[in-house]
């Protein structure tokens, strides 16, 4: 009651107190863009008569959440609801910062409660950009909830909300949630271009925490993708960033992820330093997950050293907040390094309960990822589909045209008929020749399209029919428990939704290329920083299958090509992988790369065996195979050259297939130096 009464009375204080309060809100909301958020405290504080002003408690749950003390933010934030004549606009903010808290905190259910009321807020206020906001604070919910339908829908509803505002952070914040969504989705190209333009915003909006934010993402982003060369320097200056900010959680995640890297090195002694500065910074503030993991990290660490009696001691930390979490993907990591810890321990009897259980674990949340996988290949098939129907329907439109045409032109020669009597009868002939020829050219044209969309479908359908019988025979046999390893029945499953994924993902970048509706990004590159790329690419894949790699590089040091860098990177590591996996060991693989002032050109050539003249020319078709059962095998989709070809294409240059001289295939591109945007 005393506490109702203060803020009552606060209330009532606010009205006559507004002009000042504005002030220092104004100054301490300059100061939290900064990353200035101790500053930004005592500027709250400095006058004391505010230190109960409902506008001065919502600045100061703010900070709090940026500092990641999320139960203190709800604590402010909680009373300001039962304030009474609050403006609309107050209780939107109220509403939406306490979904985020109660999100950060995992509890779900009170977060969409308040996201919900504070749609309903933003609704009544019609106000767009809040509408926006409300779209993206759900979707980020439900993509934590695993529906990332729902998810993906909020979020391009937020999308279409702000293509008129001018609102940076939010726009920054959508972007960045499109890249989650996108990499949920293993769509790794466009994830990344989701990310470089949430940063983009990002500073567009001077916001220092969710600039250093997004760049530890990226940074992280490139230590996924196992390209440690880029991301440790990249963690190091997100390091630095969220050093000059406090930003305790990200400094925590930072860590994290050295730590993660340095262990599959098998670098213990940095990989110990990093778990240890990880947990340092998660204990400093309210994040669960934060703390779970630092413990998690710990325990690994240790276990690496060979000292399990350490590792123990932060396992029985991170219990409890397994319990909390409720999540069959915490538990299995707890369940499986407790295992690893007790029989290091050599006390196998605990060591085998702790690994049944992660068992049991890991097959939910691989039943979870197979139902989410299976949707999302149902829901990429029917965009398929669509995109199918409507070049159908474009096809008939252009008949209709045509037909219009030539109704068109008979009647003028009719006309002209009518008026020269004297050649009439030539004209008849002529139009009826004509005519013909229209008609006959328009049956042909509609029965090719025809049996190309039917061999299409008919393609795509065997191409779908053989991993989906081999799941569906794998999902029979454990059923009826009539495979003993279900480890291995579990890693074929996830390799065949895999396969099915690899084919629908082709299917839809060739329908982009071919529909003209993929970004091209197109910058200056340094030609020989880019070809040393591709060799040192190039040399991996060859040594991995046991290959020769030869160079043949003459070219301007300063040779600078206008293009866009990852999807020719793209062309060349595709051409590079077929080379590697239909060359017979020992043989070779050969890049050779020569340029003038007009016009790169690259060449990439194998040794046997080669491709007879019956299937050279047909390489270039979607879903052509010279071996289809040993393209099966690799994991091919029989459609990554004709995706180089349309790649190549639009990136203004040429590709052709060849006869090589050392007895295999001989690949051959010319690019233009420069090209118009």
């Amino acid at each position: 009651m005393k506490r109702f009464t203060l803020l009552l009375a606060a209330w009532a204080f606010s009205l006559s107190a507004t002009p000042l309060t504005s002030e220092v809100i104004s100054e301490a909301k300059k100061l939290t863009k900064e990353g200035k958020l101790d500053v930004a405290l005592k500027t709250l504080e400095r006058e004391k008569q505010l230190i109960f002003q409902p506008q001065v408690n919502l600045q100061r749950a703010k900070i709090a959440r940026e500092q990641a003390q999320y139960n203190q933010a709800i604590e402010l934030l909680l009373p300001l609801l039962t304030l009474p004549e609050q403006s609309l606009e107050f209780r939107y903010e109220v509403n939406k910062e306490l979904g985020v808290n109660f999100r950060r905190n995992m509890n779900t259910d009170k977060a969409e409660y308040y996201y919900l009321a504070a749609k309903q807020v933003a609704l009544s206020l019609n106000n767009n950009d809040l509408k926006a906001q409300s779209m993206i604070n759900l979707g980020v919910l439900y993509e934590a909830q695993g529906a990332f339908d729902k998810a993906m829908e909020q979020q391009t509803k937020a999308q279409k909300a702000l293509e008129s505002s001018e609102n940076n952070e939010l726009k920054a914040a959508n972007y960045y949630n499109l890249f989650g969504l996108s990499n949920m989705l293993r769509q790794g190209t466009q994830a990344r271009f989701f990310l470089e333009q949430a940063l983009v915003y990002d500073k567009k909006t001077g916001h220092k925490r969710n600039i250093a934010s997004t760049a530890l993402t990226l940074a992280q982003l490139s230590a996924k993708e196992d390209d440690y060369q880029n991301a440790i320097p990249q963690l190091n200056e997100a390091i630095s960033l969220l050093e000059q900010l406090n930003a305790n959680e990200g400094l925590s995640s930072a860590h994290g992820t050295l730590f993660s890297i340095y262990a599959k090195q098998n670098k213990f002694s940095e990989s110990l330093w990093h778990a240890k500065k990880e947990n340092a910074y998660a204990e400093k503030t309210e994040s669960t997950v934060r703390k779970f993991w630092s413990y998690i990290h710990l325990a690994q660490a240790y276990v690496q050293l060979k000292q399990p009696d350490l590792a123990i001691n932060y396992l029985e930390m991170a219990k409890p907040l397994t319990e909390q979490f409720k999540s069959a993907f915490f538990a299995h990591q707890y369940n499986l390094y407790t295992s690893e810890t007790y029989a290091q321990k050599e006390n196998f009897e605990q060591a085998y309960k702790y690994l049944l259980k992660a068992s049991k674990n890991y097959k939910a949340v691989s039943e979870n990822k197979e139902e989410r996988d299976t949707a999302t290949i149902k829901k990429r098939l029917d965009n398929l589909l669509k995109s199918l129907k409507l070049a159908q329907e474009e096809k008939k439109h252009a008949l209709t045209t045509i037909e219009l045409e030539n109704e068109t032109l008979q009647k003028r020669i009719w006309l002209l008929a009518s008026l020269l009597i004297s050649v009439v009868s030539g004209f008849i002939i002529y139009a009826y020749y004509i005519k013909q020829k229209n008609t006959h050219y328009k049956a042909q044209m509609y029965q090719h399209n025809l049996e190309q969309k039917e061999q299409m479908l008919a393609d795509i359908s065997h191409e779908l029919r053989t991993p989906l019988s081999v799941l569906k025979l794998h999902i029979e046999a454990l059923e009826h428990n009539l495979i003993d390893d279900k480890f291995l029945a579990y890693g074929k499953i996830n390799d065949k939704i895999a396969q099915l994924n690899n084919l629908i993902s082709d299917v839809y970048q060739l329908s982009q290329l071919q529909n003209k509706a993929l970004y091209i990004d197109l910058q200056e590159v340094n030609l020989h920083q880019l070809t040393q790329k591709f060799m040192s690419d190039i040399k991996v894949l060859t040594e991995q299958n046991q290959l020769r790699f030869i160079s043949d590089i003459d070219f301007a040091a300063n040779t600078v090509l206008k293009t866009d860098q990852s999807k020719l990177v793209q062309v060349i590591l595709n051409l590079a992988k077929n080379a590697c996996l239909y060359t017979d060991a020992p043989g070779h693989v050969r890049l050779k790369v020569r340029a003038n002032h007009t016009q790169v050109f690259i060449q990439l050539d194998d040794s046997s065996p080669g491709v007879s003249d019956e299937d050279l020319p047909r390489l270039f078709d979607r879903l052509y195979r010279i071996d289809k059962s040993r393209s099966r095998a690799l994991g091919g989709s029989g459609l990554g050259l004709s995706i180089c070809q349309s790649l190549v294409q639009a990136l203004g240059g040429k590709i052709v297939l060849k006869h090589g001289k050392s007895g295999g295939l001989c690949v051959q591109i010319t690019l233009p130096i420069k090209r118009n945007t």
